[in-house]
């Protein structure tokens, strides 16, 4: 079994993995701003709802940006890949509490 790399930090003296090294958050303010879509469903706008930034570490953070169709679900956009994918229909739709 290989040995993972480790950051800088440490717990109890022991050092982290860098994929723990790096806190992942969910965020109203992007590293990105985002970009006006429409729903590749029904062709109508989606609206922005929030953005989960995440990543290895700094240099190598990636940000997915969450967008909502009224009438479809929920989207998730991802920056470096530049995809648009369904997530859900049940998360995050307008008008659920």
């Amino acid at each position: 079994m290989a040995t993972p790399p480790f950051g800088g930090d440490a717990i109890d003296g022991q050092p982290l993995p860098r994929v723990k090294s790096h806190a992942s958050f969910r965020t109203t303010v992007h590293l990105v701003d985002p970009l006006a879509l429409h729903c590749p469903n029904c062709d109508r706008p989606l609206r922005y709802d929030h953005t989960n930034v995440g990543g290895v570490n700094e240099q190598h953070a990636e940000q997915w940006d969450y967008y909502i169709c009224a009438s479809c679900g929920t989207f998730q956009y991802r920056q470096r890949t530049r995809k648009l994918r369904f997530v859900d229909h049940r998360t995050s739709r307008a008008g659920d509490s």
